[in-house]
């Protein structure tokens, strides 16, 4: 057992090395931290999983008339019906409501 007889405080320079040291060690823990905090908010709270969301909001815009069949609802809206309107209208004239919508 070799113990040191005369202890004695370390010297600034060894307690700036040491300073430096740990200030580098608190730096990497506070980036492993940030980035595991930041991925388990991602992973569990984050985003909304739900992926048809803007087919839903779509459809809650437009909703398919009761009493009528899914074919026919879809061969109106190809040939330009207006549900609301009760009328059909040429292309051109669709594309100018979008325009001021």
């Amino acid at each position: 057992m070799n113990y040191r007889i005369n202890k004695t405080a370390p010297t600034s320079q060894e307690k700036q090395k040491q300073r430096r040291i740990l200030i580098k060690i608190m730096a990497v823990f506070l980036l492993v931290t940030v980035g595991l905090g930041y991925g388990f908010y991602y992973v569990f709270i984050g985003p909304p999983n739900d992926k048809y969301a803007y087919w839903k909001n779509l459809t809650a815009k437009d909703p398919k008339p009761e009493g009528v069949s899914e074919a026919e609802y879809r061969e109106k809206n190809r040939a330009g019906y207006c549900w609301r309107d009760r009328k059909f209208y040429r292309p051109e004239e669709l594309r100018q409501q979008a325009m001021e919508g």
